[in-house]
């Protein structure tokens, strides 16, 4: 297993105790501004593992991600969410979105994958609640 901290783990164990002292807060959605898990990722060169260009491997990220469930389910997920939109972004969108591509591939920008929002739309239950306007 390889490691990015030295205790052995791939997140800091300080990451892991903000991110779990927040997880009631995060689930109730009264820590929307305190979502630490992207920026300090981010900042620890976790959040782009695999990627071309980026050190370690996908199998890296995932144990990132696993373990951080482990302190939060919900932030986790946005982890998983924010960390898929980096892959197709990097390996799919042209260089016209480059600035946005490298924000969230660095966790500037928050990426998401709106799954949940896409299935409901698709089932005819709402609208889709995103709007994509052209990056200038």
């Amino acid at each position: 297993m390889s490691t990015l901290f030295a205790h052995g783990s791939t997140v800091g164990a300080d990451v892991l105790a903000e991110v779990a002292s927040l997880a009631s807060a995060v689930d109730c959605d009264d820590a929307a501004e305190r979502r630490p898990l992207l920026a300090r990722l981010a900042e620890a060169g976790a959040l782009d593992l695999g990627l071309p260009e980026s050190r370690g491997a996908h199998l890296d990220q995932v144990r990132v991600i696993a373990e951080a469930a482990g302190a939060c389910m919900t932030s986790a997920f946005s982890a998983w969410a924010h960390r898929m939109t980096a892959e197709y972004l990097v390996r799919f969108a042209g260089d016209q979105i480059a600035p946005w591509r490298d924000d969230v591939r660095a966790g500037r920008r928050p990426g998401s994958t709106v799954l949940a929002a896409t299935f409901r739309a698709a089932a005819g239950l709402e609208a889709l609640p995103v709007v994509v306007d052209r990056a200038s």
